[in-house]
């Protein structure tokens, strides 16, 4: 789990340099609205995050259509994680509006990792959840 924890926090880096080079590159050779660019970046992004995490950090085996469904779905549940740490630590404990932000970017980062790791790209042969 160690060796995938660690590829997953180098895919997210590299990542997060190419959805913000994406995004910047949009704004300004293109003219394109911030809403715009950030939208095309972060889809880019996602998608190569989908595709890294198959082949590279997984190395799953399981049919794409459903892995590509279990990953979306994945995210949803992490994102939702997320803006429940926000929402509750700004309302109920009265968090800063920014600091709540990195409790919610570990709750996301973590949930999707460990729902990548036992679902979204699990081959469900029983021999490999052992190993």
């Amino acid at each position: 789990m160690l060796v995938h924890a660690f590829k997953y926090a180098l895919v997210g880096i590299v990542n997060t340099a190419i959805t913000l080079a994406i995004i910047f590159a949009l704004i300004y050779w293109c003219s394109a609205p911030p809403l715009v660019a950030n939208a095309i970046g972060y889809l880019i992004g996602f998608a190569n995050s989908f595709v890294l995490s198959r082949t590279w950090i997984f190395r799953s085996q399981a049919p794409v259509s459903r892995s590509v469904a279990r990953f979306v779905t994945s995210a949803m549940i992490a994102y939702g994680l997320n803006a429940a740490i926000i929402h509750f630590g700004m309302v109920y404990a009265g968090a800063s509006k920014y600091w709540i932000q990195l409790a919610g970017a570990v709750v996301y980062t973590t949930s999707l990792f460990l729902l990548s790791r036992a679902w979204a790209f699990a081959d469900d042969d029983p021999r490999k959840a052992v190993q």
